[in-house]
């Protein structure tokens, strides 16, 4: 398992890593990484690899060596001085009870034990193992908890340090045994969390301000509506509308988008159960990206050349006209992209890249359309109150909490006849 791990480590991890400033010293302070119900501290010049450990290492080595039911919970990573020697690498795994002495049996293959303590590994009884490897030349440490957890799972702790890279022992064992449950309040302080906390808290407080602004409203309201006589009042459930009506216009478009995007799940499916290479997912995952943007992109122009060729957006279709235009270079681009997929990737970091920024730009231009849809609901909706001779239209959501049915009208059926009267009139549902 151990050369295969190396492998894993030297040419998948340095490369996405190497624009790192390589690690100086080991004197800095310590970090504390929470996984779950289990906690790591561990030096400030080592990086957080998880995501990357989780979506690369399994089920790669194990599913190799035949053995299931492991998962990366956290893994670290320090960058020697050149990258032309070994890093050093830490990594918390949990590994299901029956299939827990399958990975004690191909830890230690291809390597002598040097040495075997019984301890307190995660906070519990368990085994501490030290074993010298040859290839390449250095030390591992193997530490595991004699007896599952209360979830059915053993903690395996795994750490690699080649002897090129003079990390303390002692500092490796810190690591090693630093791992358990987390403590109610962690000893050391989490600013991020502070941050987020003191967000969530102002946010709230902003949202009891607007709720209690928009209670008095309504009360103002009822109170209008107790003291006036023959005031007609209706409601329009926008939301509504703008799916019965906007989206129905892109339904093919929008068909194929959810095809494409069903496609990646798929794919994601058979490159976790290992039916598929990494070097094949890749390929096949960048060409469904690029295609499911294409898609995106196909939506959102769809839309915008049947607003532009209605007459019912007349007063927007320079606007609208402008925006198609600013849209279609970046189009063009995606359009690159998809055959660009079509072929061997080069760089997939660039690639992807990318694609983010065109999936960005075109966000916008979704946001803008939505933003005209919404523009002429409140348009229609307003001509059909004027007309009908209404004194007060409320929108249904965040707006009306209660309405008595016999003395509030519903007008969104007919705000909807005019709002397909907009495309075409052979379009009435």
């Amino acid at each position: 398992m151990f050369s295969v791990l190396r492998w894993f480590l030297v040419g998948i991890f340095l490369p996405l890593i190497s624009i790192f400033t390589v690690a100086e010293d080991i004197s800095g302070p310590w970090e504390t990484l929470r996984a779950g119900d289990l906690c790591l501290r561990f030096p400030d010049d080592w990086f957080d690899i998880t995501p990357l450990a989780r979506l690369l290492l399994l089920p790669e080595i194990f599913a190799e060596a035949g053995i299931e039911g492991v998962t990366v919970s956290a893994a670290v990573l320090r960058l020697p001085a050149t990258l032309d020697e070994e890093p050093a690498f830490f990594m918390v795994l949990l590994a299901d009870a029956e299939k827990f002495p399958e990975l004690l049996a191909s830890a230690g293959t291809g390597s002598r034990r040097i040495s075997r303590t019984e301890g307190v590994v995660a906070g519990e009884a368990g085994v501490y193992e030290q074993y010298e490897m040859d290839d390449p030349a250095g030390i591992t440490w193997f530490a595991y908890t004699a007896q599952p957890r209360p979830d059915g799972r053993h903690v395996v702790l795994l750490a690699m340090c080649p002897a090129e890279v003079e990390i303390p022992e002692a500092v490796t064992r810190e690591m090693l045994f630093s791992v358990g449950p987390c403590p109610p309040e962690p000893s050391e302080p989490c600013n991020l969390c502070a941050e987020r906390l003191a967000l969530l808290e102002q946010k709230l407080e902003e949202l009891q301000l607007g709720y209690e602004a928009q209670l008095q409203a309504l009360k103002g309201e009822i109170k209008t509506l107790r003291q006036t006589q023959g005031l007609r009042v209706g409601v329009v459930d926008v939301e509504t509308l703008f799916t019965r009506v906007f989206l129905p216009q892109v339904a093919v478009e929008r068909s194929a988008l959810q095809a494409k995007a069903q496609a990646i799940q798929d794919l994601q499916s058979k490159y976790a159960q290992g039916q598929i290479n990494q070097d094949a997912y890749q390929q096949q995952y960048a060409k469904l990206q690029a295609e499911h943007l294409q898609a995106q992109v196909q939506v959102n122009m769809s839309m915008l050349n049947k607003m532009i060729a209605s007459p019912g957006f007349a007063s927007l279709r320079t606007d609208l006209q402008n925006l198609k235009d600013q849209a279609k270079p970046l189009a063009d681009q995606v359009e690159t992209s998809v055959k660009q997929a079509q072929v061997t990737i080069i760089d997939y970091t660039t690639f992807f890249n990318q694609l983010q920024q065109l999936q960005t730009a075109f966000q916008q231009v979704d946001q803008l359309l939505t933003q005209v849809a919404a523009t002429k609901i409140l348009e229609t909706s307003q001509q059909v109150a004027q007309e009908l001779a209404y004194d007060l239209v409320l929108r249904t959501k965040d707006v009306v909490i209660y309405q008595r049915t016999s003395a509030i009208a519903d007008l969104t059926p007919e705000v909807e006849k005019r709002l397909w009267l907009l495309f075409s009139p052979r379009q009435l549902p």
